[in-house]
C-alpha cells in the first residue's frame, strides 16, 4: 500500500483496476451471482469467452519448459480450472451420487534404451474402464455450449521427486454412449532423462505418478504411483 496516499485512495485504485473487475466477474460467473445491469452481464460473457484461449496459451508456454520443477502440479491444475468453468462447480462440491467413474484395469511398463542417448525411453500401456451408470451431463447455462466432444479426461504423468512433468494426454467419453461401461486403451511414452538426473537410473526414486482428471464431473479424479522397476 502506498503510504503517501490515504487508505481510501488506495482502495479506490484497486477497485478501478481492470484486473479487479475481471476477477469479480469471474467470481460472479462461477458462483452464479446475479449482476445488477446488463453491461456487467455482457462484460462477464466477454471475459469468460477468453478463458479457454488464456489457459491454452499458459499450457503452451509451460510445456516449453518441462525441466522446471513443479510443472507436474501446474499441468494437473489446468484441467481442474477448465472443469470449474465447464460445469460451474467448485472442486469441493460433493460429487453426484450416480456420477461416472474411471478405473484402471491394467498397466504394463515397457522400457528401452534410445539409440544415441544414455537415457531410457519408457512406455506405459494402460487400460481404463469407464462406468457411466446411466449418468448424463446436466445442461447448464454456465457450461460451454460446445459439448459435442463429450467429457474430456486429462491424463498427467510426473515424477515423484521434484514434480517434473513427463507426459500428458487426454481422451473423450462420448455423450452418446449407450452402454453403462466403456473401455479405453492408451499408450504414454516418455523419456526418463529428468528422473535419472534427479534420482539415478536404478535408485529407489524410480517411481512416477499418474493422475486422471475428469474435466466435467467432480469425484472421478484419482492418482496412482507406478514403479518403473522390473
Amino acid at each position: 500500500m502506498d503510504k503517501q496516499k490515504g487508505a481510501g485512495k488506495n482502495i479506490l485504485d484497486i477497485m478501478l483496476d481492470p484486473h479487479t473487475k475481471c476477477f469479480l466477474l469471474l467470481q460472479a460467473f462461477i458462483f452464479r451471482a446475479k449482476l445488477p445491469i446488463s453491461d456487467y452481464i455482457n462484460d462477464m460473457r466477454t471475459v469468460v469467452e477468453q478463458i479457454p484461449r488464456l489457459l491454452a496459451a499458459m499450457e503452451f508456454v509451460a510445456e516449453d519448459d518441462k525441466t522446471s520443477a513443479g510443472n507436474f502440479e501446474l499441468f494437473s491444475a489446468f484441467p481442474l480450472v477448465r472443469r470449474i468453468f465447464n460445469s460451474g462447480v467448485m472442486p469441493d462440491t460433493p460429487s453426484p451420487t450416480n456420477g461416472p467413474s474411471i478405473k484402471l484395469s491394467n498397466i504394463k511398463v515397457v522400457w528401452e534404451l534410445k539409440k544415441g542417448s544414455h537415457f531410457h525411453t519408457w512406455c506405459l500401456d494402460i487400460d481404463f474402464n469407464v462406468f457411466m451408470d446411466g449418468w448424463k451431463r446436466p445442461f447448464s447455462k454456465k457450461a460451454n455450449k460446445n459439448t459435442s466432444g463429450g467429457q474430456s479426461v486429462s491424463i498427467i504423468l510426473g515424477t515423484l521427486k521434484g514434480g517434473f512433468l513427463l507426459c500428458k494426454s487426454s481422451f473423450s467419453i462420448p455423450d452418446s454412449l449407450k452402454d453403462k461401461s466403456w473401455k479405453k486403451h492408451m499408450k504414454l511414452e516418455f523419456e526418463w532423462s529428468i528422473g535419472e538426473t534427479q534420482s539415478g537410473p536404478y535408485a529407489d526414486g524410480q517411481v512416477v505418478i499418474l493422475r486422471v482428471v475428469n474435466e466435467f464431473v467432480n469425484g472421478c479424479d484419482f492418482e496412482v504411483e507406478i514403479s518403473l522397476k522390473e
